[in-house]
């Protein structure tokens, strides 16, 4: 598996994100327009849904994977998303 090329410019307001992720209720389909009504309408913002996938978030169609509704788990946030990281970026 390769680095992920993805990156964001709004990388100040990713654990605002990622906390809003956890809180929320797990959508369907994860979409530009549920980014939006989460607040984050900047283009600069269009570039979470990407990231999302390379951590395993998301599946290439938008679906909430297993490690998304784990990430919802308070006690075990940290920890999923540490492991997400160091998959997505095992070739370092």
């Amino acid at each position: 598996m390769g680095l992920p090329t993805t990156y964001t410019q709004a990388f100040g307001l990713l654990p605002d994100f990622f906390s809003r992720i956890r809180d929320a209720q797990a959508p369907p389909k994860f979409t530009l327009q549920l980014l939006k009504d989460m607040g984050f309408e900047s283009t600069n913002h269009r570039a979470f849904i990407p990231i999302m996938k390379s951590l395993g978030f998301l599946t290439a169609d938008g679906t909430p994977t297993p490690r998304y509704h784990d990430y919802r788990n308070h006690a075990a946030s940290k920890k999923v998303m540490g492991k997400a990281i160091k998959e997505a970026y095992s070739d370092i």
